[in-house]
């Protein structure tokens, strides 16, 4: 009767580690390092910025496996696969540190949600993308904290949410729906306003709900909204257009090249928005050679995987059943 009922509980625990664990699995974030960043972690540099746009002397740069590396393939830590990733110039990608190598630096891009395989480009070959903190270190003379009320945000169906006042970049428009809780003021947050030479009100504003879009970090959607126009119905023109790339410098400095074009790149930079941190990387920073074989292949070692996971969580709960057993019988 006893064997009965620890067969019981091995059964109801095992059926329960294989409800949870596929879905657990599913969610977490499959994130490939490179192993000479692991190795070099101490004397990797963090940058300030993450956004740069390729710029290489040949219309295109190859990542490499490690800084000064000429091998045209990184191997995947993953699954061992080599593969080549080529960026165009005009692609935006992702940086997170750098590293110093005889006087050049390279910085390795980073990593999104999913299998993505980082690699090492030269810093001479990217230029700095202009974003929403640049506009603000700018024109941080003009902008003041706002005190005024957001009200207007409630009795519209719709506003737009601008990456800075006066931008030329891609806009989103907020629809107001069911889900949105505009109504409790806790859900928005302000920030630093900014007042156009049109005596318009520019409002930066932080909306905590299920959105999970924006142009900033953290919450769910950040923008600027004009409170004189909130969804743009007015057809505000850009008067505040980004610069074009330039020189990223070791020391910190920025020169922005506005109505300079010595600086651009070959092929025009995409206009999609900046992406918030735990959003992937854009498609055109992921390894584009990718193919089905690959993908059946990290499916496999996937579900082998898990099985190895679960038949090691079935043998450990069987073995501590059997030594609850043998407690109980020599009690007995």
């Amino acid at each position: 009767m006893e064997g009965n009922i620890l067969v019981k509980r091995f059964f109801v625990i095992l059926i329960t580690i294989l409800l949870l664990a596929p879905p657990v699995l599913a969610s977490a974030d499959v994130v490939i390092g490179n192993e000479f960043e692991w190795e070099h972690q101490d004397e990797l540099i963090r940058l300030e910025r993450s956004l740069f746009v390729v710029n290489g002397p040949d219309g295109y740069v190859i990542a490499r496996e490690e800084p000064g590396s000429t091998k045209d393939t990184i191997k995947s830590d993953w699954d061992g696969f080599e593969v080549t990733v080529s960026l165009d110039n005009g692609t935006l990608v992702y940086m997170d540190s750098v590293y110093v190598l005889k006087g050049e630096y390279w910085g390795v891009m980073q990593t999104g949600h999913h299998v993505y395989i980082p690699g090492w480009i030269l810093m001479d070959d990217l230029l700095m993308y202009y974003d929403y903190k640049d506009f603000a270190e700018q024109h941080k003379g003009e902008l003041y904290e706002f005190t005024g009320s957001i009200d207007k945000l409630q009795k519209v169906d719709e506003f737009c949410l601008w990456q800075w006042p006066g931008s030329d970049r891609a806009r989103i428009l907020y629809v107001v729906d069911e889900y949105s809780d505009l109504d409790d003021k806790a859900a928005i947050r302000t920030g630093q306003a900014y007042m156009d030479d049109n005596d318009r009100e520019w409002v930066y504003i932080t909306i905590w709900d299920g959105f999970t879009s924006g142009f900033s970090r953290g919450g769910s959607a950040q923008g600027w909204i004009c409170l004189d126009d909130l969804a743009n119905d007015g057809d505000i023109q850009a008067f505040n257009p980004a610069p074009g790339p330039t020189k990223w410098s070791p020391d910190g400095s920025v020169d922005w090249s506005f109505g300079n074009e010595s600086t651009s790149t070959t092929s025009p930079p995409s206009e999609s928005p900046t992406p918030m941190p735990g959003e992937d990387p854009p498609p055109s920073a992921v390894p584009p050679n990718r193919t089905f074989i690959d993908t059946l292949y990290n499916t496999i070692f996937l579900i082998i995987f898990i099985a190895s996971v679960i038949g090691f969580a079935a043998a450990v709960i069987m073995i501590i059943l059997i030594l609850i057993k043998r407690k109980k019988s020599k009690k007995t």
